[in-house]
């Protein structure tokens, strides 16, 4: 089904200037900015992009990417990716994404980024990329993709094979409180999870969970100073009669899942996990 609907919206809807597709993450200040060296060409575009920035770096502790290798899974129409590569400077960036027109836009898009390459693979089948091999990556990316899978568990198994050993998964997406609390404990309890305290915790085998953290009050206020952008976009560019289904896939204020977040009833959250040797 996510197939079919990202497959539509890229065809029936190929702006150049919609280059990410998540609900962003903006600092509590008044202009929320996290971002300090945005160019100008970005700037329409920042608070989506700067929740890359905040996951690509471990929550803004790492000034850059050098010489790394890095591997979104669900890129999308590619803008977080190519944020990463225009101001972290990583060795390659690599993108992952079932949508066949979504990749092909990104291929389209960014033809002339010699560090960029984009698939299109299954989030749970990654082996099937040939041009993938195990422990090549120190970096594997997931933002807001997750919630479309069809399984988690086997989705967290190809992160683990692709990364190298000591690589980080940077992971971030919304769940129902519920949810979040049985993520929670599928962390855990994955591999002889062991606690270290609140924030911190070990996985003996596959992985290390290093950090983690609830940002939905980030994506909140990221929500908040975008909606003026963000229904600009919907009223210039859909069509009247899908306008309602974008407005709640944007999630504008006065959509369910803007209301949940206020009331906490869904959570954003960030993992950073770090594979062990094995």
């Amino acid at each position: 089904m996510w197939s079919l609907i990202y497959n539509t919206m890229c065809f029936i809807y190929p702006q150049t200037q919609w280059k990410s597709m998540n609900y962003g993450y903006a600092t509590l200040k008044d202009d929320g900015v996290l971002i300090q060296n945005l160019k100008s060409e970005d700037e329409d575009e920042r608070l989506c992009l700067q929740l890359y920035h905040y996951m690509a770096t471990q929550q803004n502790k790492q000034q850059n990417l050098n010489g790394l290798n890095i591997l979104e899974i669900g890129s999308g129409r590619g803008g977080g990716l190519e944020y990463i590569s225009k101001y972290l400077n990583p060795l390659k960036c690599v993108g992952v994404d079932y949508s066949e027109n979504q990749v092909a836009f990104c291929k389209n898009q960014y033809a002339n980024n010699q560090k960029l390459e984009f698939f299109q693979g299954d989030s749970e089948n990654l082996d099937q990329i040939q041009e993938f091999t195990h422990n090549n990556f120190d970096i594997v990316i997931n933002v807001e993709s997750s919630h479309c899978y069809g399984s988690f568990d086997n989705f967290v198994n190809q992160v683990c094979k692709l990364l190298k050993p000591q690589g980080i998964f940077c992971f971030t997406d919304f769940r129902t409180l519920n949810e979040a609390q049985n993520l929670q404990k599928y962390f855990e309890n994955h591999n002889q999870l062991v606690i270290i305290n609140i924030y911190t915790y070990i996985l003996y085998n596959n992985k290390e969970l290093v950090e983690y953290e609830d940002i939905t009050v980030n994506v909140l206020q990221s929500l908040k100073l975008d909606e003026k952008r963000r229904t600009q976009l919907i009223e210039n560019n859909v069509i009247f009669f899908l306008r309602p289904f974008f407005c709640k896939f944007s999630g504008l204020q006065g959509t369910r899942i803007n209301q949940e977040f206020a009331t906490r009833e869904t959570i954003y959250v960030a993992y950073f996990l770090r594979r062990k040797n094995n």
